[in-house]
């Protein structure tokens, strides 16, 4: 695929898909080779199982999470977007270590930078 306006829009559907928390269908849009590397670790997440897995935690911890794209850039088959994801801490974080955090009400804005490969 190479039209760069197909490639955004189904980058776009896949953010949409994350932040209205519709985890079946953000899985099916990414390929079983999709990987995410969390930003600051040396952990690479592989395949989409492991990847929406890997995500729930933070949905479970910020219920009402949501994602606003602040960038985008597409160029042939890949894009990169800049996201800020916000929401409240309400719900338990469970940390990688298994170490549980109860909320705290407090407000949290995670600024990200996503690359996609549309194949």
């Amino acid at each position: 695929m190479s039209d760069t306006n197909d490639v955004q829009s189904i980058i776009q559907e896949a953010i949409a898909s994350f932040d209205e928390h519709r985890m079946k269908r953000f899985r099916e849009l990414l390929s079983q080779d999709a990987i995410l590397i969390p930003g600051g670790k040396a952990l690479v997440i592989e395949g989409p199982n492991a990847i929406v897995e890997a995500i729930q935690p933070t949905l479970d911890a910020i219920p009402d999470l949501t994602v606003k794209i602040t960038n985008t850039f597409t160029c042939a088959n890949k894009g990169v977007v800049e996201v800020i994801r916000s929401g409240t801490h309400t719900g338990v974080a469970r940390l990688p270590n298994g170490q549980l955090v109860n909320p705290t009400g407090k407000k949290v804005e995670l600024p990200e930078c996503l690359v996609f490969e549309v194949l």
